[in-house]
């Protein structure tokens, strides 16, 4: 009897595998889906100041606007953007799959800048800047960051694992969403047919 529950379990096992645990809730490509989980215990937390620099209001198509400071100083305002094509990637230094994905976001944005592509990198290191800017200037990445909190991570459906990345048009709706590491040439294909339209 024990040798069968056994057989039994190999199958099973073996769909679950195939198949995933949880549920797909983003665009997935034939490339691996790889992921660091974000907890609450590892989000930045909302900055102790009366103002949050998240302002979560919607001036332009679905995709949340917000104000975060830039690493190195200033702020970005996503809607300020609009006419653009916009990668927004939620990453961390810490998060090997996001520092994967970087020399492709640099390739990318040093192709398709003049032609309309916006990349935001949305950092949610704990240690803010002090975390980013000296990892930003060793990798050479060439567009803008900033400096996100649990606030923008839950304006934006609560960010489970990183990457996590929007693709947004130039009318400001999400058109796309990857979770986990994909290839340049999978953001190439979302970021030229947008371009085109």
């Amino acid at each position: 009897m024990k040798h069968y529950n056994r057989l039994m379990v190999f199958p099973i096992l073996a769909v679950l595998v195939l198949s995933g645990c949880g549920k797909k809730e983003a665009s997935q490509e034939n490339t691996p889906s790889l992921a660091r989980e974000v907890s609450e215990a590892t989000l930045p937390a909302v900055p102790a100041t009366a103002e949050t620099p998240v302002t979560g209001t919607k001036k332009w198509g679905d995709a949340p606007d917000f104000t975060l400071p830039l690493v190195g100083g200033g702020e970005l305002t996503l809607s300020e953007a609009a006419g653009k094509v916009i990668i927004l990637d939620f990453w961390a230094t810490w998060c090997g799959p996001c520092r994967m994905e970087i020399p492709g976001f640099i390739e990318l944005y040093g192709k398709y800048k003049d032609r309309g592509l916006m990349i935001i990198g949305v950092s949610l290191d704990r240690g803010g800047a002090s975390d980013v800017a000296p990892y930003a200037e060793e990798a050479g990445i060439n567009y803008p960051l900033v400096l996100g909190d649990r606030s923008i991570a839950n304006l934006y459906g609560g960010i489970r694992g990183i990457p996590t990345t929007f693709i947004i048009d130039r009318n400001g709706n999400r058109r796309e969403t990857l979770i986990g590491y994909h290839d340049k040439d999978v953001f190439e294909k979302y970021v030229t047919k947008l371009l085109a339209e």
